[in-house]
C-alpha cells in the first residue's frame, strides 16, 4: 500500500508541477512583453543579448519558477490530504539533507518519542 501511495503522490505532484510551469511560462512571457515591448531572450547566454535583459529574464524566470513550484506542491498536498485523509507519503518525513525535519514540516501526529542515546553511565 505504501508503494502505491508514493507512486500516486509522485504522479499527482508531477502533474501539478507541470501545470504550474506551463502557466508560469505563459505569465512570464506576457509580463516581459508588457514591460519590455519585446520577446524575452531565447538564450540569455548569447553575446547578442544585452546583459540587463539576460539578468532580468534569468531572475524573473528563477523567481517565478520557484514560487510556482512551491504553490503547486502546497495545493497538491492539500488536495491529497483532503482526498485521502493523510499527508502525502514522500513529504511527511522529508527534510533537507543532513538535518531533521522541524515540527512544522512533519506535524505533531508524526513525531516519534525521542530516545536518550547517551551511554548508560552518562545518564546518571
Amino acid at each position: 500500500m505504501a508503494i502505491v501511495a508514493k507512486l500516486g503522490w509522485k504522479v499527482v505532484s508531477g502533474l501539478a508541477g507541470a501545470a504550474a510551469m506551463t502557466v508560469t511560462r505563459d505569465a512570464l512571457d506576457a509580463g516581459w512583453h508588457l514591460l519590455r515591448r519585446a520577446d524575452p531572450p531565447l538564450d540569455p547566454q548569447h553575446p547578442s543579448v544585452r546583459l540587463r535583459d539576460a539578468v532580468g529574464w534569468t531572475v524573473a524566470t528563477a523567481a517565478g519558477t520557484a514560487a510556482a513550484r512551491l504553490v503547486a506542491q502546497r495545493v497538491a498536498a492539500s488536495g491529497w490530504e483532503a482526498a485521502t485523509g493523510t499527508r502525502p507519503p514522500v513529504s511527511a518525513g522529508k527534510g533537507r539533507k543532513g538535518r531533521k525535519p522541524t515540527t512544522a514540516e512533519v506535524g505533531p501526529r508524526d513525531l516519534r518519542p525521542v530516545i536518550d542515546q547517551r551511554p548508560t553511565a552518562a545518564r546518571s
